[in-house]
């Protein structure tokens, strides 16, 4: 999550003047016009639409500003490497997601509250000091996972809002910390309804339905006022009025896409949602049941005519192909028409900086797929976007990430250390990295050991076990909240009520962990 909040405000007047125009919004507040295009916070849509205009305005007036980006996309291989001045050597790279999320993080550092500017340090100069004056490099990994889940959960709704009949909704209900089973209201929604064949309609629940103490303060109504919300203009129970007692917004279903922009900027940004598998959806996930179902048949009759023999599926219901000494395993997405093809190389693998300069120096020289470590293991991912779906392209790629695990496993393991999915542990060096068998660090594992049970563990005991190490506690944090995530995105998969309870439970788990660990950190910060 942003260490600051972002604000249009903070961004220069200059600035402001040159996306105007290249927008051409002659005649509107510029302000607003951009929030109701791009939300609170912007996404990497933003760059995409304006890259050219960023590049040519912005990054050549500043310094700071363009030594990094251009510093960070060189590191990913992106633009022509030859070209020492930085001015050339953005306008020859392409505007691929990589530069656009590498682009975004400046930007919002330029919009930031409080975020450097005039007489506060500027934008780092390179990506190592990047790293240490905004956050870990790994806590990058997981922005990056949660703007690609929100950008997931909009193209879910987007298709869920198409295939709205003329009386049909979508209701998204948003967390509260109060138990809803004692509230005298409701607790705030966002609902998308079918009016007729040819609008649709937004509604943000307001006052009259909510409960008292869950109602908006000023600053929230003026956030949702500034995203494009229209202000309630009734009150339930007046008959005579054809207005509403929601904030709402009424578009052609042409502008559907428009509606779920707004939405999503209302859930994330100004009710604070930090992951969708925060969110109730019981009408989207039924909506992509149907379509994922398909996609998932269409995989399996191509893989088994293919290889000649049944396919084959494992608890988690990912379909297993060995290759050579690697396992590679594709997964059909459940709420986007992807199929995600990945393969665990190494396990028990080490994780200090030289290991991991070894997995980032692999990963530059790979078009394909991307090498992640994650607690001890080391991941090939790629992604196929299936809509179409073309059998073609699926067996292509899953002939090419076999290949490319079974060689990648061998290459790392000597650079790296760790054993392959294959292997005889027996004859495997002892893994030199900090991880238990569980993939988690071994303080991490304490934590939680002595935590279950209703067990109590106070700050300090906790800060003691990290050995009073700030950069660990961190990490640690950071490890918490992926867990509690994967939990809840495992909820929202759940086959049964049981099993989703038990999946929130232990997100929740997590969650509680990771508040402890903050305790840890105010504790070794304080002394």
């Amino acid at each position: 999550m942003p260490r600051y909040r972002f604000r249009w405000e903070s961004i220069p007047s200059e600035m402001l003047d040159e996306l105007a125009a290249e927008l051409e919004l002659a005649g509107e507040d510029t302000l607003v016009a951009l929030r109701r295009r791009y939300g609170a916070r912007p996404t990497t849509q933003f760059v995409r639409d304006l890259w050219g205009t960023l590049r040519d305005g912005w990054l050549t007036r500043d310094d700071d500003a363009r030594a990094w980006v251009a510093t960070e996309l060189r590191t990913y291989g992106l633009g022509d490497p030859s070209l020492a001045d930085d001015v050339r050597y953005l306008q020859s790279c392409r505007n691929a997601e990589t530069l656009r999320r590498t682009v975004l993080i400046a930007f919002h550092d330029l919009g930031e509250e409080d975020a450097p500017g005039p007489g506060r340090p500027a934008v780092p100069e390179t990506a190592e000091q990047a790293g240490m004056a905004r956050r870990p490099s790994s806590m990058f990994d997981l922005d990056v996972a949660i703007d690609s889940a929100w950008t997931g959960f909009a193209d879910r709704l987007v298709g869920a809002v198409g295939e709205l009949g003329a009386h049909d909704s979508v209701i998204i209900g948003l967390p509260t910390a109060l138990n809803t089973a004692e509230l005298e209201g409701a607790a705030p929604y966002v609902q998308i309804l079918g009016m007729g064949e040819d609008y649709v309609r937004g509604e943000v629940s307001g006052d009259a339905y909510l409960d008292a103490r869950l109602r908006l303060s000023e600053a929230r109504t003026n956030a949702l006022l500034a995203v494009g919300w229209a202000p309630p203009d009734s009150t339930p129970g007046d008959e005579f009025s054809v207005g509403s007692a929601n904030f709402t917004a009424d578009l052609p279903r042409s502008a559907a896409t428009r509606l779920v922009e707004m939405t999503v900027a209302t859930v994330r940004d100004v009710f604070g949602v930090p992951h969708p598998s925060f969110l109730e959806l019981p009408g989207l996930a039924a909506a992509t049941t149907s379509r994922a179902e398909d996609l998932r048949s269409r995989v399996e009759r191509t893989l088994a005519e293919h290889f000649g023999e049944p396919v084959l599926r494992d608890k988690d219901g990912d379909i297993p192909i060995r290759a050579g000494s690697a396992m590679i395993f594709i997964r059909v997405a459940t709420n986007s028409p992807v199929v995600e093809l990945f393969s665990p190389l190494l396990l028990d693998a080490p994780g200090d900086a030289l290991a991991l300069e070894r997995i980032n120096r692999a990963n530059r020289s790979i078009r394909f797929a991307k090498l992640t470590w994650t607690g001890g293991r080391v991941m090939v991912n790629h992604e196929i976007w299936c809509e179409p779906f073309v059998p073609e392209l699926l067996i292509g790629a899953v002939g090419v990430m076999m290949s490319l695990a079974d060689e990648l496993d061998d290459r790392l393991r000597a650079e790296v250390g760790g054993r392959r999915f294959f292997e005889d542990v027996d004859n495997t060096p002892a893994p030199t990295g900090g991880t238990d068998p569980d993939g988690l660090h071994p303080a991490l594992a304490t934590i939680v050991q002595l935590t279950t049970d209703n067990g109590v563990l106070s700050a300090a005991q906790a800060a003691r076990i990290c050995k009073h190490d700030t950069e660990l506690v961190l990490e640690l944090i950071i490890e918490c909240s992926r867990q509690a995530i994967e939990w809840r995105s495992a909820a929202l998969e759940a086959a049964s009520d049981e099993e989703s309870v038990v999946c929130r439970a232990e997100a929740d788990s997590w969650d509680g962990t990771a508040t402890l660990l903050r305790a840890a950190l105010r504790e070794i910060a304080l002394g």
